[in-house]
Formats: C-alpha cells, sequence, structure tokens
C-alpha cells in the first residue's frame, strides 16, 4: 500500500483506503455494491480520548479495530446527565471482527496504549433508513458471501 496520508478530521486522524485494497475482501466488496461507502482508516494517538458525541456525517458504520490491545475502549450511554454517575456500556473488540456501528448512539472513545487504529466502512446516503434495517441487510450480505465461499470451496 503507498504510504498513507493523514488528515485530522473531526478530531481524528483520518486516512482513506483505495478500492483496490476493499475489493480484496469479498463481504466489503458485496457491501460496495448494495450501498455507497466511504472506507477510512481511523487513528488514536496515545493517552488520548475523542469526547462524548455523536457523529454528525454519518449514521452506520462497519467498523474493525486493526490492532488488538486492552489498552483502549469504546464506550456508550443510553443517558448522560449532569449526575455523578450514569451507566456505561463498553464495546470489547474482538480481533478480525467486524461490528455494525450506529454511530448516532452517544459514545465516547479513550486510548491509554499504543497508537490505535480502526477501519471504518461508513455506509453513505441511508439517514433516514432505521438502523436496524440497515443492520440487518448488513447480516444477509455476509450469509450471502459465506454461501458462495462454502459453495467455491465444495466445488
Amino acid at each position: 500500500m503507498p504510504e498513507e496520508v493523514w488528515e485530522v478530521k473531526l478530531g481524528f486522524m483520518v486516512t482513506f483506503v483505495s478500492d483496490e485494497i476493499i475489493d480484496l475482501d469479498p463481504y466489503l466488496r458485496a457491501i460496495k455494491a448494495q450501498y455507497e461507502v466511504l472506507p477510512v482508516l481511523l487513528c488514536l494517538p496515545p493517552n488520548t480520548c475523542y469526547p462524548w458525541h455523536t457523529d454528525e456525517t454519518r449514521r452506520t458504520a462497519l467498523n474493525m479495530q486493526l490492532n488488538a490491545h486492552d489498552q483502549s475502549c469504546c464506550v456508550f450511554t443510553k443517558e448522560r446527565s449532569d449526575e455523578e454517575f450514569f451507566q456505561i456500556a463498553e464495546l470489547k473488540y474482538q480481533p478480525d471482527t467486524y461490528y455494525v456501528f450506529n454511530t448516532q448512539e452517544e459514545h465516547m472513545v479513550m486510548n491509554f496504549g499504543e497508537t490505535r487504529y480502526m477501519f471504518s466502512f461508513t455506509l453513505k446516503g441511508i439517514r433516514d433508513v432505521p438502523f436496524r434495517q440497515v443492520a440487518a441487510s448488513l447480516i444477509d450480505i455476509q450469509a450471502r458471501v459465506l454461501q458462495a465461499d462454502t459453495a467455491d470451496t465444495s466445488a
């Protein structure tokens, strides 16, 4: 891959991922055939925090943390208030796993360790489509890709 060019976008360091790389993955290629997408790498330096937010420019993304370490975390909350305490839920990324990410749920990212790299495959032009509907379509696409792959290997 050519040397990445990193830009600061909405507080993250971002670089774009080429179609040639995306097309190597049958699942991403199938999603790209159905949706308009924006594939990027996100970088969060050590000992930094991206504060509580909902994403303004995107609704749904497919994310995969690229370097597995347990010193970064993404947490969500349903209700944040001026109270001293409120409930949170942590998303614990597993290696080599895609996560359908609802960027409209309030969340924050903290990184205490090495630089955190995240692949994020944003689905564009679907702001008015309910998140659960989009998530279901991504699961259907994955099932079709896995079925086709199984058929190819058994033939």
